[in-house]
């Protein structure tokens, strides 16, 4: 593990997976319990402010946040290979799995409970890993490309919170046909006069309180930092 970890600081890590290696910034608040796996597709990345907007609220609320980018720099660089990689679920889904295998062997860790925080194509990712991994007591997904895991969705057993713009019609109606499909604890929130991206004034707020509440909801509060 690169760097150490102290509370109310920012970490700077190196994740193995096959063939790469990931950077990530691991963040814990003070008193902090759950811990929030905050992936990227490489078409926004983990140091937008959008993203850091999010984060914000996840420490609020006590959260350990790992904000990582599941594709790396050379794979960003080259727009067709992007593209392509973005939708290989698979994928992106051994790549989580990676991530929480190196959560559970980092010594000054213990066993947190997590959950997955994730948008387009990384939510198809998550529920995929999700249905492989345990450990993982929540997911919350806004506006996923949920379509792609349509092979596993009636197998996640995970409480999974779908949010989605109201006026993105696209998404809602794939949206509301995965959360038809889920057999586990679930909910689907609409954020109002919102389109794809939460762009509106307030959205990406709203969507930041609604996860939260759904990961306080789900998680135990198991202390972090041994």
């Amino acid at each position: 593990m690169s760097g150490s970890i102290i509370s109310n600081r920012e970490t700077g890590v190196c994740i193995p997976c096959p063939g790469v290696q990931l950077h990530a910034d691991l963040s814990i608040p003070a008193n902090a319990t759950g811990l929030i796996v905050c992936a990227h597709d490489g078409g926004s990345n983990r140091s937008s402010p959008r993203n850091q907007l999010v984060m914000r609220e996840m420490h609020r609320r006590r959260f350990t946040t790992l904000s990582l980018d599941l594709l790396t720099p050379a794979e960003t660089s080259d727009a067709a290979q992007a593209g392509s990689l973005r939708l290989d679920v698979e994928l992106l889904a051994e790549r989580l799995e990676a991530v929480i295998q190196w959560i559970r062997q980092a010594e000054e860790l213990k066993r947190p409970d997590m959950g997955f925080l994730a948008a387009n194509t990384i939510s198809a990712a998550a529920l995929v890993a999700g249905t492989r991994l345990s450990g993982i007591k929540a997911i919350v997904s806004h506006s996923g490309r949920t379509d792609l895991a349509a092979e596993v969705i009636d197998r996640v057993r995970i409480p999974t919170l779908l949010i989605i713009g109201e006026l993105d019609h696209q998404t809602g109606v794939v949206n509301r046909r995965t959360f038809d499909s889920l057999k586990g604890p679930k909910d689907l929130t609409i954020v109002r006069s919102a389109s794809r991206f939460f762009t509106e004034p307030g959205a990406l707020e709203a969507v930041s309180r609604y996860g939260a509440c759904w990961f306080e909801t789900h998680l135990s509060g198991t202390p972090l930092v041994s």
